[in-house]
Formats: structure tokens, C-alpha cells, sequence
């Protein structure tokens, strides 16, 4: 069974970018590319001084469907041999984009949108996406993309969450056939009055089997070369160093907290909003749902 790529397109030039992207993808990897449009009905202001004005569902809905018919047009003349499908939802993208992926490979999105009046909000779109998506979100920047670095940039902290992201990220840097790259970035948190060369040394320690760790699993599980880079300083610039000359960033949706990991709640949003490469972030499954196969099997050969 192929795999399915959705994007969201909501006729902005950075959504559109969103579906070159997955286009691209799509045409390397085989897969099909299911192209949403989501709208909604202005809200309707009434008083007594202020007529009731009827708006078309029809028309609104036509209008979407012709946005989404075209950008599947443009994208074919580049990428002929992928299968597009259009599809047309009434709704809130915030929760309409999530559900339309429900049994996609992927959830892509720009990284902003329209903007308010125009459209919907892809900068909170990518958000709530990343948030509670059942399957990877890619957010594409609002940036044209440069040349292929065969690169792609993975970061960790020993969480569940990041043991995901390395496993997705061993698994694209195989079909990419590029280099994985694993940042862990880890911090001194004691000032000058409270400093001690014996503690600085062993949270170092402590990082760097952190990294270790993660490299063997990735050299484990993969055929392509990884390379792990341990940064002190704040993680999100340390992953946005590394991003400039990537392909791909992977990031988990939230860290496993405490001074000496990423807070990858707070470090995903600030990599979103500043990487100059598309990002996916790797949502942890919610307490209950059923793990994924993979993340036990690179528990498992972390002993």
C-alpha cells in the first residue's frame, strides 16, 4: 500500500511552497500527495443598526475547490508522475487538517499563511498540528529552498519523544542516502557563587553518554553515516546552527524536562519559527495509545 503525504493549501505562497515540498517528496518516495483546502463561513456580525448579510456556502466552497484544482495543476507540470487528490473540507483547519491525516505518512503545512481575513492561519495551523497530529508534521519555512546539503540534522535528549524522532530521522536520512547528524545541546546551570569544576564535569558526562547513546541506536538501526555533535548553550540555537546546512530538521514535540535536556515544547516552536529548512516534529503517543513498534525496538537495543 503507497504511503500518503497530506498538505494543507489554503492559496498563500508559503502553502504552496508546502505542496512543491510534499511533491518533491512524494515523486522520491512513492508516494501519493492529498492536497486540503479547509474553509469556514465569516462569522456574521448582527444588529439593529447592521443588516444581516447571507453568505453563499456554495460559492465559498467552489472558490476553495478551484484554489486547490490549480495548485494540483501547477504541481504536476513539475512533478508528473505523482498522484494527486483533492479534497475539499468545511471546518476549522486547526481541527479538519488533523483529522483529513488521520491515516497519512505525513501532515504538511507552511509555516504562516493567508492571514486572518484572507484565509486560515497557518501559523497557528502548524502549531495545533504539531501539538495533537496522529503522524509527523513537516513545517515548510516561508523561505525558497536552497540546494541539497544531504544532510539531516536529528535532536535528542533521551526522551521517549526524541527516541521517535531518531528513529524517523535514521529511517529519511537512509532513503535520502544523506548523513544524520544528532545534537544534543546541554547547559551548567550554576553561577559563578555556586560553580564547581567537578559538577560542570559530570553533567558533561552525563550529556555525552546521552549523544553516545543515541548515535549507536542510530548506527544500529541504519546504513547511513551519523555523526553526534554535543553543544553547551540553549538547545533550540544549538539545533538552528546546525539547521543551516540541512535538508531536513526531525524534532521531538516535547523533551523529557529538567535543566540538562530539551524542552522540546518550547525549543520545537522556536526551531518552527526560525529554521531555514522544513522541520518535522514527532508527536509521543498520549498515554493509552497503542506504542509504536519502532519505539520499542530502539529501547530495546538501548538495552
Amino acid at each position: 500500500m503507497n504511503e500518503t503525504y497530506t498538505v494543507g493549501y489554503d492559496g498563500s505562497p508559503q502553502a504552496r511552497r508546502a505542496v512543491m515540498w510534499a511533491a518533491a517528496e512524494a515523486e522520491r518516495s512513492g508516494a501519493a500527495v492529498e492536497v486540503v483546502g479547509c474553509y469556514t463561513l465569516p462569522t456574521t456580525i448582527t444588529s439593529p443598526w447592521m443588516p444581516i448579510v447571507p453568505y453563499d456556502d456554495a460559492a465559498i466552497r467552489a472558490a476553495t475547490t478551484d484554489h486547490v484544482d490549480a495548485v494540483i495543476d501547477q504541481a504536476r507540470q513539475h512533478y508528473p508522475t505523482v498522484e494527486f487528490t483533492p479534497r475539499v473540507i468545511a471546518g476549522s483547519p486547526r481541527t479538519q487538517l488533523v483529522e483529513a491525516a488521520a491515516d497519512s505518512t505525513l501532515l504538511v503545512v507552511g509555516s504562516t499563511g493567508a492571514g486572518a481575513v484572507e484565509s486560515w492561519l497557518l501559523g497557528s495551523v502548524a502549531h495545533a498540528a504539531a501539538r495533537t497530529s496522529p503522524c509527523p508534521v513537516v513545517i515548510v519555512p516561508n523561505t525558497e529552498q536552497a540546494a541539497q546539503h544531504n544532510t539531516v540534522v536529528v535532536a535528542t535528549d533521551g526522551s521517549d519523544a526524541a527516541n521517535d524522532a531518531l528513529v524517523w530521522a535514521i529511517d529519511e536520512a537512509d532513503r535520502r542516502d544523506a548523513e544524520l547528524v544528532v545534537v544534543h545541546a546541554w547547559d551548567y546551570p550554576y553561577g559563578t557563587e555556586l560553580s564547581s569544576p567537578t559538577v560542570h564535569d559530570l553533567i558533561r558526562v552525563d550529556a555525552a553518554l546521552v549523544l553516545d547513546d543515541a548515535v549507536r541506536r542510530c548506527r544500529d538501526r541504519g546504513r547511513s553515516p551519523v555523526r553526534g555533535e554535543l553543544v553547551l548553550g540553549p538547545a533550540s540555537k544549538a539545533i538552528l546552527d546546525h539547521a543551516d546546512g540541512a535538508d531536513l530538521v526531525v524534532v521531538g514535540s516535547r523533551g523529557r524536562g529538567g535543566f540538562r535536556s530539551l524542552l522540546f515544547g518550547s525549543v520545537a516552536h522556536t526551531v518552527v519559527e526560525h529554521a531555514a529548512c522544513p522541520v518535522v516534529v514527532i508527536r509521543p503517543a498520549k498515554p493509552g495509545e497503542p506504542q509504536r513498534a519502532d519505539r520499542e525496538e530502539v529501547a530495546a537495543a538501548g538495552g
